[in-house]
């Protein structure tokens, strides 16, 4: 007996819900997954957009946002290529697991140069000065 789309996702989507449990949110076809930095309050977020007929359609859009930590877009831009590669590749499979421990592994073996920290806790002016000074002549 086959398994259809609806019954892989629900099992997938139960999964990955005892797997993260709190971190884990399901808003219609969007998923959202928190992945914290070892050691770190900071992380990212995994915003997964699902098409109609996924797994075997490959997701509608795949965003990545960081929290308590400041990261170049071009990181971002990376990593989202790089999931949307293994999206191609596990296409026909359940894919959020392996997506959003790439997207952790990557995130916590990145380079420090990609990785300025929380700077919240400066005020605006030295920000200012600080990215003023580090701003390429």
């Amino acid at each position: 007996m086959e398994e259809n789309e609806d019954d892989v996702l629900k099992m997938e989507l139960e999964t990955l819900s005892e797997i993260y449990q709190d971190e884990f949110k399901i808003s219609k076809n969007q998923i959202s997954i928190k992945l914290k930095r070892e050691q770190e309050n900071s992380g990212l977020t995994l915003v997964v957009t699902l098409s109609e007929g996924y797994p075997f359609v490959l997701p509608e859009k795949i965003e990545i946002f960081p929290y308590g930590c400041n990261i170049t877009s071009s990181t971002i831009n990376n990593f989202v290529q790089l999931l949307n590669e293994e999206a191609k590749e596990k296409l026909g499979s359940p894919m959020l697991y392996s997506l959003s421990e790439t997207l952790r592994t990557e995130f916590n073996i990145m380079d420090d140069s990609m990785f300025l920290g929380d700077l919240s806790f400066l005020p605006s002016d030295c920000l200012y000065y600080l990215f003023t000074f580090l701003k390429p002549s």
